[in-house]
């Protein structure tokens, strides 16, 4: 259960990145930062 939970709390983290980059590269698309 705890390994379960750890996993899950890393795959949080990598689409709470994923979604700031995403956000980012539209910011830089349209010229808003």
């Amino acid at each position: 259960m705890q390994i379960k939970r750890i996993e899950f709390l890393d795959i949080i983290k990598i689409e709470s990145t994923e979604m700031a980059e995403n956000a980012n590269a539209l910011g830089d698309e349209t010229g808003i930062s």
